[in-house]
């Protein structure tokens, strides 16, 4: 994958994907931040799944995918909270036409993080949750 000096990259559906430097550590100290093992390439790789495999529903007009990073078939932290807890969900937002950008999503913490009984049964469906992590997700417990 190459990535432009701009920060933007396409997705294999064609639309762009934004990688947005404030959660990097870069310029909000309040945003959420990608770990600093989670490569551009994967913060990328985890949009492309998310956004193609329709792990994402319209909230507020908006469409918004989530997704989860897995390492030998083990959920893994992507990245953490102004708290510096680990967070697990990644959330990607389409904020302007065909422009995606992501961050790691406070499911916990933050109600508009969580995400709905329809993307966490499509998370189900593709195999990247259990129902068991489906219930304690949609209840706001840690996994």
């Amino acid at each position: 994958m190459a990535f432009c000096s701009n920060g933007i990259e396409f997705l294999s559906n064609g639309e762009s994907y934004f990688f947005s430097p404030k959660h990097r550590g870069i310029g909000n100290p309040n945003a959420s931040v990608w770990l600093k093992n989670i490569s551009f390439q994967i913060e990328h790789q985890i949009a492309d799944i998310a956004i193609n495999n329709n792990m994402y529903v319209e909230q507020q007009k908006q469409p918004v995918a989530y997704n989860l990073y897995k390492a030998n078939n083990k959920i893994c932290a992507i990245g953490y909270n102004v708290k510096r807890k680990d967070l697990i969900i990644a959330k990607f937002v389409n904020s302007s036409p065909n422009t995606w950008h992501g961050y790691p999503g406070d499911y916990i913490g933050k109600m508009q993080d969580k995400p709905n009984q329809t993307t966490l049964k499509q998370l189900v469906l593709n195999g990247v949750i259990s129902k068991k992590e489906m219930s304690r997700i949609s209840r706001g417990q840690p996994l």
